[in-house]
């Protein structure tokens, strides 16, 4: 599963959970996926660090999807689609 370019949508800060939440969306030749993520970060948080933490759940979730041994592709990411605070989840 190789993903080219990610983008994030609906990003708002849900008082009610303490959280922040967005869909993240990924896009690649074999690859178009739309993932509901949530990132528990204080509110006044960089809108680097909380994308990069919606990014990682995106991650997080797409590694649960894939971990059926049948099922099981490899995950790539084109140069640049991945922030580096991210990179560290692959």
């Amino acid at each position: 599963m190789r993903v080219d370019h990610i983008d994030l949508a609906d990003i708002a800060y849900h008082t009610a959970s303490n959280c922040h939440i967005a869909k993240i969306h990924l896009v690649g030749p074999d690859t178009d996926i739309t993932l509901d993520c949530a990132a528990f970060l204080a509110p006044e948080q960089s809108k680097h660090a909380v994308a990069s933490a919606l990014i990682s759940d995106a991650i997080r979730q797409l590694h649960r999807l894939n971990a059926s041994p049948r099922d099981k592709k490899t995950l790539t990411f084109a140069p640049g689609a991945l922030p580096d605070v991210a990179r560290k989840l692959i």
